[in-house]
């Protein structure tokens, strides 16, 4: 199976596949008679509906299990649509943006292919399979498929099409894929490369539009025989994308063939470039420090799926906490999150998706499994702007398996960093074995003095990708702050990301709560529903799990500030009675100009005076006011 990086744009002719599907669940790994389901004559009106995307653990057809407690069991997906007959020369494509865990696809009949990688994107060619009128599409999903457990973790392990499921059409020649890569050259240009792969020879003209609509540069490519091509733009002055002005561009994309238009294409792209220097992690020549926070996408009612809304609300939130940093933590996460990353202003790690089963690992006969994870994860999400580097597998001992990975990912993208998040015990003793292509350390929950001394030892940038685990503040509070400050303080030493973004709970009902005996730190909301985190496993959120803020987000906003207000003895001035006040701005981008601090006077609660003092400090920097 190949992987297309370009799944539906909007101008394609698409349809849906989302919504209610035919299902049965099976527990073990027979189904018996129902095995015959990919035929379109087996008979399924007696299956119940399930709607995708969703999860069938939360539709009532199995109990939820958490981390590598997963059921054994299978769950057979039907569905029958209607297509017209194609255009002489078109091309149909069936795309699942994520389904868990492993799963085999078959068209009217016929095996398109399977997958197993439930984090990943899958996209078969249809094109032969399709037949004008009804056909008939089965799913086939496996929760015992080959390294299942790489996709489990600290977290619910639900099960199903969770995701997305369009079918599309594309003309006889379209594009397959794009790599659209910026270097900054010394006199302040951007030097935008792109490279793209066709499926036949033609002409492609590419124009990037700046933010304010207006074309930028352009360039023309010849596609030979194997539909190839790379070619050039330089931006003379260049709107650069930082998570504080995430200026994008569109890359408007034209494909012709014999002077007739086949295919248009756009994307919007950030021209930025992410260089090490000195140890240093650097984003368009600046040092920045990553304010940042883990997160899973799980919600209460419907699991892991996502939409634009949840989404876009849990990174509003994350900002109004200051975070300008998120670890999709432990898999590539929905695209949309990506699109609202670049747009709103978000550095990621994108993180390569093989977390327990670590006795695979072991075993050679599982390398070409993590290199078909790291290629799906890089080939999807490779022109993202908000994508600073990549992270591969959660707390994994060293091993020859993952750095090979490592390395290929490496080679599929040179332009970006990669790490391994490191539990920090093993990392402590084994940093030495990571090779000089790793470019980033990630020990996991450093204390302040650790993340000194690293910083202090070590040549290469420390990100720490867990840290300050958020169970209250009576246990991360001190650590939280301890930490980030040598973080802010030390120039190898980038920054992090707490663990985590939310509680990890899933809505449950109970008709009788004395009945309730799966843990007892459940969150009640009347007296039959409440949110089950697991116990204690699940309760580690910033935000509880409808993410109403707790306690902890307040202190982290408070921690991640940018703008600092220094505490000093000599706060009141003695010689003239006034007062002055030292502001730090800790932007690693903007200045403070246009920010204004509101002050005001007070003896024994009676406001003596008040005024406003207008802020001009650059960034990195203190300004004195008087």
């Amino acid at each position: 199976m190949d992987f297309y990086s370009l799944p539906p744009s909007g101008n394609e002719a698409a349809l849906s596949l989302n919504g209610p599907w035919k299902f049965k669940y099976v527990t073990g790994q027979d189904a018996g008679p129902d095995e015959a389901f990919v035929n379109p004559t087996h008979d399924v009106s007696n299956w119940h509906e399930i709607k995708v995307p969703g999860h069938w653990e939360l539709q009532g057809f199995a109990t939820p299990r958490y981390a590598g407690d997963l059921a054994d069991g299978l769950g057979l997906y039907r569905r029958t649509f209607k297509v017209a007959a194609p255009k002489p020369g078109e091309r149909r494509y069936l795309r699942f943006e994520g389904a868990l865990f492993g799963y085999v696809v078959w068209l009217n009949g016929k095996k398109l292919g399977e997958w197993n990688s439930g984090f990943n994107p899958a996209t078969f060619d249809v094109t032969d399979a399709l037949i004008p009128g009804d056909n008939v599409l089965a799913v086939r999903i496996s929760t015992r498929s080959r390294g299942w457990d790489f996709d489990t973790m600290d977290c619910w392990s639900i099960s199903g099409i969770y995701r997305e499921v369009t079918l599309y059409t594309l003309p006889a020649t379209h594009l397959l894929d794009q790599v659209v890569r910026t270097e900054l050259r010394p006199d302040g240009s951007a030097h935008v490369d792109l490279t793209v792969r066709a499926s036949a020879k033609a002409e492609l003209s590419a124009t990037l539009v700046d933010p304010e609509g207006k074309a930028a540069s352009s360039c023309n490519l010849s596609l030979g025989s194997d539909g190839q091509g790379r070619g050039s733009m330089v931006v003379a002055n260049p709107r650069l994308w930082n998570a504080e002005n995430p200026s994008l561009y569109r890359l408007k994309m034209e494909l012709k063939v014999d002077a007739k238009v086949s295919q248009q294409l756009e994307q919007k792209v950030g021209l930025r470039q992410v260089t090490i220097q000195a140890g240093v992690l650097m984003l368009n020549g600046r040092p920045i420090k990553l304010r940042g926070v883990d997160h899973h996408e799980m919600w209460p009612e419907e699991g892991r799926v996502a939409t634009e809304e949840r989404l876009r609300k849990d990174l509003t939130l994350m900002r109004q906490a200051n975070i300008n940093f998120i670890r999709t933590s432990h898999y590539p996460p929905h695209p949309k999150l990506l699109d609202l990353a670049d747009e709103m202003g978000f550095y990621v790690d994108c993180e390569v998706p093989f977390i327990h089963g670590r006795e695979h690992l072991k075993d050679p006969a599982f390398q070409e499994d993590l290199y078909r994870r790291a290629k799906a994860t890089v080939s999807r999400d490779k022109n993202h702007a908000s994508i600073i580097f990549w992270s591969l597998g959660n707390e994994n001992p060293v091993n020859p398996l993952g750095l090979n990975a490592g390395k290929f990912v490496k080679e599929l993208d040179p332009t970006r960093p990669i790490t391994f998040p490191t539990m920090g015990s093993h990392f402590r003793t084994n940093w030495e074995k990571f090779p000089a292509y790793v470019d980033l350390y990630s020990p996991h929950y450093p204390s302040g003095s650790t993340i000194s001394d690293y910083a202090a030892k070590l040549e290469r940038p420390i990100v720490a990708t867990e840290y300050a685990h958020m169970r209250g503040i009576s246990r991360g509070g001190k650590g939280l702050q301890d930490a980030w400050d040598a973080m802010y303080a030390n120039p190898r030493a980038a920054g992090g990301a707490v663990w985590k973004f939310q509680d990890q709970g899933l809505l449950r009902e109970a008709k009788d709560p004395a009945t309730v005996t799966n843990g007892d730190l459940m969150v009640w909301l009347d007296e039959h529903r409440y949110y089950d985190t697991n116990g204690y496993f699940g309760v580690d959120g910033i935000v509880y799990s409808d993410r109403t803020p707790q306690v902890d987000y307040w202190w982290l906003r408070k921690v991640y500030s940018p703008i600092q207000i220094e505490a000093a003895p000599s706060l009141v001035a003695e010689a003239n009675g006034g007062f002055k006040v030292v502001t730090e701005n800790r932007h690693d981008f903007r200045s403070l100009a246009g920010h204004v601090l509101r002050w005001t006077l007070r003896r024994n609660q009676t406001a003596l005076d008040s005024g406003d003092l207008r802020l001009t400090v650059q960034a990195k920097a203190k300004e004195t006011l008087l």
